[in-house]
């Protein structure tokens, strides 16, 4: 462990001396896991990170599993990297899963798009110019109802099968973050949902398209009003950015990092693996396609970035996503941005 975070072996041999090392926001939890003294009927995981000497995090996971020693039951506790191989081998196995279904997707949506295209266009011109009778009126409207329905299911498959081409700006993240919550609290005016911002002053700007940046953290945003809406009616969503630096072998790297965390009722672990896979969804039938995440996905993987989930069963969850930063993208005025004088 010492040699993982940089020390020398005597400066990490007390329990107190790790914790230390442990990210303030996740400390709690990883005492509270280690300290326990009643072994768990099940095993319980959660991930964690730790400050490098040198600078940045890493990303760890310790595993709980309830055992015998001595004819007593006990735990023994299991810690392996959660941001090293597993994650990487984890990345490319969803992104090979998206690739392998964007082409069978792309397909069938235009198939399905034409004929509904004529249905509801023949529809329409019954509905404007053919004498009816009231109760036939109200069957074609039903028609024209499903018929657009199911239009928007297929304009979200070929939302996922389409190759993303950002049309990227150096843009500001917490501008972006404001005008998709100004944009759900026009459309909800009653949401169940709070939503708290604390986001870091003066970000730097990162080379991105504001347009689908807004269109990821407004799925977040929905999905963090359906959790809380089905665990109580209502709750509470902490929205916060930062600059996320981490270093590897003989670099250091920067990311603006923005984390969405409610206090709805939390995410399976059966579930956690499975949230970005196409067509996977937790809603009612009707209610969700199972594609906004894996649109989010695309999205924010054509940016070069990463998109995550951290939740424990019962404890809410945390969306994780994390943009790099464009090293030609540093001082305020070097480019052109959405916000600035000279594109008004």
């Amino acid at each position: 462990m010492a040699e993982l975070v940089g020390l020398p072996v005597g400066e990490l041999s007390a329990f107190s001396d790790f914790l230390a090392l442990v990210r303030e926001e996740d400390r709690d939890r990883v005492r509270t896991l280690l300290e326990s003294e009643r072994p768990s009927e099940t095993s319980a995981v959660i991930e964690f990170r730790l400050a490098r000497r040198s600078g940045g995090d890493i990303a760890l996971q310790v595993r709980s599993v309830p055992v015998e020693y001595e004819g007593k039951p006990a735990v023994c506790m299991i810690l392996s990297g959660g941001g090293g191989e597993r994650s990487s081998l984890e990345r490319r196995l969803q992104a090979e899963k998206l690739a392998a279904l964007e082409q069978f997707v792309s397909g069938i949506a235009h198939e399905l798009n034409n004929p509904l295209t004529s249905v509801l266009g023949y529809a329409e011109l019954l509905l404007a110019h053919e004498p009816m009778s009231e109760s036939a009126r109200h069957d074609l409207r039903t028609i024209i109802e499903q018929a657009q329905r199911a239009k928007k299911v297929v304009q979200n498959l070929l939302a996922f099968a389409r190759f993303y081409r950002p049309e990227k700006i150096a843009m500001d993240v917490n501008d972006a973050l404001r005008a998709a919550l100004d944009a759900y609290r026009a459309r909800t005016p009653s949401s169940p949902l709070r939503v708290v911002m604390n986001l870091a002053p003066d970000l730097p700007r990162i080379w991105a398209d504001r347009n689908l940046l807004e269109q990821v953290f407004s799925n977040i945003i929905l999905n963090a009003e359906h959790a809380v809406r089905q665990a109580r009616g209502h709750g509470t969503l902490l929205v916060e950015t930062r600059v996320k630096r981490s270093s590897g072998e003989g670099s250091s790297q920067e990311a603006i990092e923005i984390r969405f965390t409610d206090d709805g009722p939390g995410i399976p672990a059966s579930h956690l693996s499975r949230i970005f896979d196409p067509f996977f969804t937790t809603k009612p039938p009707g209610v969700g396609t199972g594609l906004g995440l894996s649109i989010c996905y695309g999205i924010i993987k054509e940016h070069g970035g990463e998109i995550y989930a951290l939740s424990e069963e019962g404890q809410g969850a945390t969306f994780v996503i994390e943009l790099p930063l464009s090293p030609t993208v540093g001082a305020r005025d070097s480019i052109p941005t959405d916000r600035s004088p000279q594109s008004r």
